[in-house]
């Protein structure tokens, strides 16, 4: 079996492999005194190894992040596809229908942002505007068909990427990053949880 710091090892050696850029996690963000506070009703000592746990794991995936934001665009042909653009056409791929004022709040952006990104989509043809069916002043954002191609293009480079840097792993690391899947896919959906209930 392998160990939650296995995992993170092995998350860690990854991202040392996929990303191409330099500088550190921390020169990304900035320094805010706005930390959520961790409102359970755990013991402080669990609290701070689950803080310390966090603070190993954000700068390994915050690495994958931008190594498949970077490089997974471009190698499938689609490099004049600005991240933010991305963002948005993979958010209305898995929600279709979805409004621009709930795809601001699950993303974390400001709604007028959204709708530049979406009306840049709609000028790609990646997006596709159709009023709500219950009120005709909403309008609901659907995927084109060049949309589902191009994003089946990218997830197919982001496969190649992984596959890539993971041959240089050995067998365990690869388990270990298989077996880590699902509770990575449940920690995201949290933080879109949490984020939207913030949010309102």
């Amino acid at each position: 079996m392998v160990s939650g710091t296995g995992n993170r090892d092995v998350l860690t050696g990854l991202v040392e492999r996929s990303v191409v850029t330099s500088g550190s996690y921390y020169s990304y963000i900035g320094i805010t005194t706005g930390y959520p506070r961790l409102v359970t009703t755990r013991t402080g000592a669990e609290d701070e190894r689950l803080l310390r746990e966090a603070r190993a794991l954000v700068p390994a995936l915050y690495g994958l992040s931008r190594a498949l934001r970077l490089q997974g665009v471009a190698e499938a042909g689609l490099a004049q596809l600005p991240p933010s653009e991305v963002e948005v056409l993979r958010y209305v791929q898995d929600a279709p229908g979805s409004s621009v004022s709930v795809l601001a709040r699950d993303l974390g952006l400001h709604a007028s942002n959204v709708s530049t990104t979406v009306r840049a989509l709609v000028a790609r043809n990646l997006i596709r505007r159709e009023p709500a069916p219950n009120d005709r002043r909403g309008v609901r954002l659907y995927p084109t068909m060049d949309a589902l191609h191009g994003m089946a293009h990218i997830e197919d480079a982001w496969a190649r990427i992984f596959a890539a840097a993971m041959a240089d792993l050995s067998a365990e690391q690869r388990a270990a990053l298989s077996n880590a899947a699902p509770a990575l896919g449940a920690l995201a959906e949290r933080l879109r949880a949490r984020r939207a209930q913030d949010r309102g």
